[in-house]
Order: structure tokens, then C-alpha cells, then sequence
């Protein structure tokens, strides 16, 4: 069936997005009141260029040329819902194959390949539908398309056999292909064929593959290579066939470089990846001469020089989203192959982009880093442009690569494991220039440091304790032997804190220690139930019901998705030994737990030697919905034992823009004599369903200890404290707020306070971070029943005010 469509436009949304431009400028842009996903480009006799839009809901054509800067969509061919298209072209056609379609979406569950007609454009197009190919092969979606230079049209993941390459031949009737041969060793995502030999994206695996299509009744697999992060998206060719380029789809991955000359050996040449630390993802890359072209989600568009392989350098950029880091939005697709030179992209959110390129040469700076005593080479060695957000890392033969699109004079920052930082001035760097640069590191001196390791009541050894030296760029660790006696040998001589520590005990710590002046060190620990996490006491993180946000352990890592303020902590609580805590996703930081819980469970207990047993930890929570708003989920605190479980609490979000550090306490003497085997549970949980990221939660644990309850009778005269407060209004009923002041105040500015309100008897009621800078923090009384509490402020363990204040109802 074919049908012929006229004119139509649409009505548009816009999102702003944020733009940071290098060597890309835009020409124009066109907004969709839907969302985005690829695009293509096609250019008539007469010179005119389209951009070819695929939609969430269809495929777009847009003229370009006429008015650029305001480019016009001249039709819309509706479709079924679908987060996937792809385009190609052949002659006069496009081809656009869909993915899998929403339920209920016009034409589910696929309408298999539609063919374009565009010969009659501007004035009108011809449309062709069609998923049986006879041979049984038919399909009703598929993922992606390539057309090679001999019209053959290779249909890649599509729901036929494994998913691998449906092989159509063009030539004969290109509106209706004629079946060629089918590969289906494996799932393919993306590939591209040249001279009969298909490379292949084979996601699922994780690795390319080099495969003989010449004949294509009987494919052959040539080679397989893995890529950097085992999820190989997409996959380009360099126009002498030399190397081949590859994205991993993936927080924080890579483009990859490969020398693919020799099928038996292929070698990785170089790995790239933009705003390291952000966990944004690469999409697709493709080759123009001597340059890459990636559409790279919240980071827009790059351009990389790709003439020295083995040292991408970036180049080129236009950030199209208003987003940055993590996050499946954000630039889908490039189309760098008009005639007229300019790039077409299409943002998932903010529409369809024509951009002008300067693509301009690389200066590159390389080199090798040797031991300068030795001469031996000295890898993972990280090497800084000062000045240039990017940096690289030495080989395992200790060569270097790195590289800048602006010529100039720059300082070299070199730092590597165990070596003196190096930094070297007046380095000069010309674009298409390869500037030389060999550097010696001198090593750090080393020492051997000991100790052991006893308990604090009996005196007697502490087998198996662990002891780290923590460093802010590295940390040691050993295990103590049987008559507690540890030993580190030949480590570096700096100052560390150095932690001992075992389940079962309260850990010992001393801060800065010297060890170009100290070489040992004995810990006496006291018998406790506590853990900060430095070490690894066998806490379990069970994958609940969702398996995205699982519980690491590690220091938090900051991270802002795109709301313009972080979601989470940078680091760990200050105030206990080490840099680690649980915490929710934390290997990508972005990894958010919705639709389902995940699980952390401690190693067993046993309260009954206390007499008030009570439960300490601190925590924070980030949750909130796509709109903004604080959810209802949370982090569930469970108490278990062989006989059941008891809830706590479940801790909500203490803000939606700024989580804090706060400390928590329960009380346990309901359930101290339960027996032995008790444990804590705590629950990260958030509604929603499977991947529609709507409630969404993160969160971290702690400073966790069982310990003696607390009994104060009273906090001391305010005039003794070298800081005001008062509470206002006072006698509270629901709102207040406490009010800090004084001449010594502003002393505290940028350090670390903790609000802590007790009752009368001394419970702990509530804990809060604050900052010396806001002069006054608000709380809730309203589930505080009636009576007297008591306030204090302290930075670390020093009490710098304190109050009182009195409930009414």
C-alpha cells in the first residue's frame, strides 16, 4: 500500500538547553512537541538538504536549507510510540525501521520497515510499508539500519531469530528488497559494512565482531574484540579500514579506538570519555575524514581529531541539553555527511539542531613517565593540560597521550602512585603538531610500620583485626595475626590516619600520623558493636526487589542529575575514622533505586551485656518524584532475630536540595533479650514501576554502633558557651526555629556543626547538620510530646551553646 502525504506542521514545546560551544555554532533549531530519538540527512538534485527526524511517535522530514535558521518540517508520518527509530538512505529513499512500540500505540505491535520516497520533495512524498521478505523472514520492529555502498540493507535487531542482520538487496526494486541472507550468531545493536565485511555492535556480549558478508547466505565471523566497558553500542570504520571506533552505552564509558588492520590481533589504540567523574554516556560516533562525530547525550555534540588514533583528542563541542551528567536524554543523534558541511543533531528533549563545524586540527602533547632513580617505566601515571578539563593516564609501558584544540603555552601536572607530583612549566603546543615530552618522577621514600593490636579490658591479642593506613589518595590495608601483630612494609612515607579495627570491637583511630617519623603504633580496642565502614565486617546488600541503586560501600560520591543542586553527600560523615559509608548506587552515583527496594543487612549482634541497649547511626535521604515534590518512600529500619522482625522507622527526605548527614537513636530494650542472632535491616525503597523513573531515591548509612543509653541532667549555664542561641518562639507549639549569634559566631564559618535536642531525661530526640553561615535553623515539634528539652551545638565534640525550650499544646 502506498499513501501520499502534503504539507503538515507541528506545534512545538521548547527546553532551553545550556549551551557551552567550542568550534560548533548553531544555524538554526527546531523544537517537537515530542521527544526525539535518531536522524539522517538527505540532499536533492537541486542542492537542497533534509534533515530525516525520527520521533517518539513517527519520522519528521525538515528542510534546512531554505531558511536555516529557521528550519520547517515539510511532513510527519505518524507511527506507532516507540523510544527507537533509525534512518538510512539509498538514492532517493529513506528507510526508517522502529524498535519495540508502547502498548496501544497506533500500528502495535510494528509496522516493520517503512519506505520513504523523497524524490518529489518539497512538494510531496511516497510511502511503502513492509515486513515479510518471504524465506519466513518477516519482522514487526527492529533496532537499527545500515545501507553498505553496493545497496545492500542491513536490518539489525529485529524481533526475527537472535536479532542479528536481516540482508536485503536494494537494486533490483528498492521499494520492495529482495531477501540476500540472514547472520544470527548473536543480537546485533548497531554495525557497518564496507567492502562485504560487516562490523558488528554486539551489546549483549559485549564485544564487536569482524564478519565476511560477501556471501550472504553463509556469513563468517572473522574476529571478536571486547570493548572498555563489555557494551558495545555502535560501531564506525575509518576511511583507510585501519581502525574502527566504538561507544560503550554506559555511565562514564568510552569511546574506543581499535587497530583492526590485522583480524588476529586487533589492538585497542586509545579510550576516551567527556567529563570524567559525571557518569555521562556516550551514544553514536561517526567518522568524517579525519574526525569523530558523537552524539554524547548531556554533553551534546563532540567532535574529536582522530588522525593520531591512539590519542583522541577532543576538538569540537555544542551541548545541546540543560542537563549534564547521568541520564538517557540529552543529544541522541549526528548527521555529519551533508554537502554543505553542517552537522544536523537531534536532542531527545530540546528537538533538532543544524550546526556549523570548524573542525580544526589537534595540538598533541605525548610522551613517556620513568622512575628518574631506575628508569623504569611508570604506568597509570595521570597526566594534566593545566586548564584543560580532561586528562589522561600512561600505558602499561609508561607512554602518554593527550592533546587541546587551542594552541598556547601550558603547565603539565604529572601524579602518579607513589612518586612526587611533578609539574612542568612553558610546554608549547601547536595545532598539528605533535610536542615531545619525556618526564622523570622522583619516587617517594619508604618505611616499614608495625604494631599490634589488644583488647582494651582483657589485654589479650586481637587476632584477624584489620588495620588501614587512609591517605586522601590511597589507602593500605593488612590483617593481624594471631598474637594481634601487623605489619606494612615499604609504604610510602607520608602522613595517614591509621584505623584498626574488627566486628565486635569500637574501632581506634589516630589522625596524621607521621610515618617519616613514627614506625609503629599499638591500639587498645574496646569490646562494642560498631562499624564506619573503612573495613569490611560482612554487612550483606541484598538486591530486594529491584536490582538498580544496589547498596556499595565506598565515600559518597556527589552528584547532581540535572536539578542544579547535588542529591547527595561529598563523602563520608566527618566526625568517624576513614572515608567509607553505604550508600545507594554509589559506583555510578547516579544509579537511583526506584520501582522496588533494595536491602542492607549488619552481621550479627548480641545486646545483652548492655543495660539500655540503643541503636546510633546517621543517614540521609534524597527522595522525591519527577515534579520535584517529596515522596512518601524511604529508608525502612528494621531490628530482626530468629523470631521475627520489627519496624523501627521509616526515615523520609530531610530536604530535596541539600541531604545532610543526620544522627538517629533508637532505643532496644524491648527487644534485648531475643536472643543472640539479632541484625539490623535498612531498606531503601521507592514506588514506581520498572523503567519509569518516577519516585526516586537515594540514600546512605553511617557511624553505626549499639551503645549504652545516654543520660544527661542537663546541658550547663548558656553564658559558658562562646556562642548565643535562643529559640523563637518560645514556648513552641509547632514551628521554631533556634537563632545562633554573638560576637564569636562567625569564627565557625565553613566548619561542621551538629544541632542536637534532647528531652528532659537526656534521649536524643533529633540531630541536625547546620551551617555557621545560615545564623538560624528551623525544626518541628509537633511529634514532641509536651514538657522541657534541652539543645546543644557542637563542632566535633566542643559544645559551643546550648538551651533550653519548653512544648506546649
Amino acid at each position: 500500500m502506498k499513501i501520499k502525504l502534503y504539507l503538515a506542521l507541528f506545534s512545538a514545546f521548547v527546553i532551553t538547553a545550556s549551551i557551552q560551544a567550542q568550534n560548533l555554532s548553531l544555524v538554526g533549531q527546531l523544537s517537537y512537541p515530542e521527544v526525539l530519538n535518531d536522524i539522517w540527512g538527505w540532499t536533492d538534485p537541486g542542492g537542497t538538504e533534509y534533515a530525516l527526524v525520527g520521533v517518539r511517535n513517527g519520522f519528521s522530514i525538515v528542510d534546512v536549507t531554505t531558511a536555516p535558521a529557521s528550519p520547517a518540517e515539510l511532513f510527519f508520518i505518524e507511527g506507532p510510540n516507540s523510544t527507537w527509530r533509525d534512518i538510512k538512505t539509498w538514492g532517493d529513499y529513506a528507510y526508517v525501521v522502529h524498535d519495540n512500540v508502547d502498548p496501544g500505540s497506533p500500528g502495535a505491535p510494528g509496522i516493520g520497515l517503512l519506505i520513504v520516497d523523497l524524490s518529489s520533495l518539497p512538494a510531496s512524498i511516497d510511502t511503502v510499508v513492509i515486513k515479510d521478505f518471504g524465506s519466513g523472514v518477516r519482522f514487526d520492529h527492529a533496532h537499527n539500519i545500515y545501507i553498505d555502498e553496493f545497496g545492500f540493507l542491513y536490518i539489525f535487531g529485529a524481533n526475527y531469530g537472535a536479532g542479528g542482520a536481516i540482508m536485503l538487496d536494494l537494486n533490483a526494486d528498492p521499494e520492495e528488497p529482495a531477501l540476500a541472507g540472514v547472520y544470527n550468531a548473536q543480537y546485533i545493536h548497531d554495525g557497518f559494512v564496507r567492502d562485504n565485511i560487516l562490523w558488528s555492535a554486539e551489546i549483549n556480549v559485549g564485544y564487536f565482531a569482524k564478519i565476511d558478508v560477501s556471501n550472504k547466505a553463509t556469513p563468517v565471523i572473522l574476529a571478536t574484540q571486547n570493548t572498555p566497558s563489555n557494551f558495545t553500542h555502535n560501531v564506525w570504520l575509518s576511511d583507510d579500514d585501519q581502525t574502527l571506533f566504538t561507544t560503550d552505552e554506559v555511565s562514564g564509558g568510552f569511546i574506543g579506538s581499535y587497530d583492526v588492520s590485522d583480524p588476529s590481533d586487533i589492538q585497542e589504540l586509545d579510550r576516551w570519555h567527556s567529563s570524567p567523574g559525571s557518569g555521562v554516556i556516550p551514544h553514536n560516533s561517526f567518522v568524517l575524514g579525519d574526525f569523530l562525530i558523537t552524539s554524547y547525550y548531556r554533553d551534546g555534540v563532540t567532535i574529536h581529531d582522530i588522525s593520531r588514533p591512539g590519542n583522541l583528542v577532543l576538538v569540537g563541542q555544542y551541548d545541546t541539553s540543560p542537563f549534564d551528567g547521568f541520564g538517557f536524554d540529552g543529544c541522541w543523534g549526528v548527521y555529519p555527511y551533508a554537502p554543505s558541511g553542517r552537522i544536523f543533531a537531534s536532542d531527545i528533549l530540546t528537538g533538532l539542531y543544524v550546526l556549523d563545524p570548524n573542525y580544526t586540527q589537534a595540538a598533541w602533547l605525548e610522551g613517556s613517565i620513568t622512575n628518574a632513580a631506575t628508569a623504569a617505566t611508570v604506568p597509570n601515571a595521570t597526566v594534566e593540560l593545566v586548564g584543560i578539563p580532561a586528562s589522561t593516564e600512561s600505558d602499561i609501558l609508561g607512554f602518554y597521550g593527550t592533546g587541546t584544540a587551542t594552541a598556547g603555552t601550558y603547565e603539565v601536572k604529572v601524579t602518579a602512585l607513589g612518586f612526587v607530583n611533578k609539574t612542568i612549566s612553558g610546554v608549547s603546543l601547536i595545532p598539528g603538531s605533535v610536542t615531545l615530552l619525556d618526564i622523570e618522577l622522583e619516587a617517594l621514600p619508604t618505611v616499614n610500620f608495625s604494631g599490634q593490636i589488644t583488647d582494651a579490658v582483657t589485654g589479650n591479642p586481637v587476632a584477624g583485626a584489620e588495620v588501614a593506613l587512609v591517605n586522601p589518595e590511597f589507602t593500605f590495608e593488612t590483617v593481624a595475626d594471631a598474637s594481634g601483630m601487623f605489619a606494612f612494609s615499604n609504604v610510602y612515607a607520608l602522613s595517614y590516619q591509621v584505623i584498626a579495627g574488627k566486628w565486635g570491637y569500637v574501632s581506634g583511630a589516630e589522625e596524621d600520623l607521621d610515618l617519616s617519623t613514627t614506625t609503629s603504633w599499638d591500639a587498645a580496642l574496646q569490646p562494642g558493636i560498631y562499624d564506619d565502614f573503612t573495613f569490611d565486617f560482612g554487612w550483606t546488600a541484598l538486591g530486594g526487589t529491584w536490582a538498580g541503586g544496589g547498596w556499595d560501600r565506598g565515600a559518597s560520591i556527589v552528584y547532581d542529575p540535572g536539578y542544579g543542586y547535588p542529591i547527595t553527600p561529598d563523602g563520608d560523615l566527618d566526625s568517624d575514622p576513614g572515608r567509607s559509608c553505604y550508600v545507594t548506587g554509589n559506583e555510578f552515583a547516579q544509579d537511583l533505586v526506584h520501582a522496588g527496594e533494595v536491602i542492607l543487612r549488619s552481621p550479627e549482634f548480641d545486646p545483652r551485656s548492655l543495660d539500655r541497649p540503643t541503636l546510633r547511626f546517621s543517614a540521609w535521604v534524597f527522595n522525591t518524584d519527577l515534579e520535584g515534590a517529596i515522596s512518601n518512600d524511604g529508608l525502612v529500619v528494621r531490628l530482626t532475630d530468629a523470631v521475627g522482625t520489627a519496624i523501627l522507622d521509616t526515615i523520609v527526605a530531610q530536604n530535596t536540595t541539600d541531604p545532610q548527614w543526620v544522627e538517629y537513636e533508637y532505643e532496644l530494650n524491648d527487644f534485648k533479650d531475643s536472643g543472640p542472632a539479632m541484625r539490623v535491616l535498612f531498606t531503601a525503597k521507592a514506588d514506581g514501576f520498572p523503567f519509569i523513573v518516577e519516585d526516586i531515591l537515594e540514600a546512605g548509612v553511617d557511624n553505626f554502633r549499639i551503645e549504652e543509653f545516654e543520660q544527661l541532667s542537663g546541658l550547663g549555664d548558656i553564658s559558658s558557651y562562646p556562642v548565643k542561641a535562643v529559640v523563637y518562639p518560645n514556648p513552641v507549639n509547632d514551628l521554631a526555629s533556634i537563632q545562633f549569634g554573638g560576637p564569636n559566631y562567625d569564627r565557625y564559618n565553613g566548619k561542621k556543626l551538629i544541632l542536637s535536642i534532647y528531652s528532659i531525661t537526656g534521649k536524643r530526640i533529633q540531630n541536625i547538620s547546620v551551617r555557621p553561615d545560615a545564623g538560624a535553623i528551623q525544626f518541628n515539634s509537633s511529634e514532641f510530646a509536651p514538657g522541657l528539652y534541652l539543645f546543644e551545638l557542637k563542632e566535633n565534640d566542643k559544645r559551643i551553646a546550648s538551651g533550653k525550650f519548653s512544648v506546649v499544646r
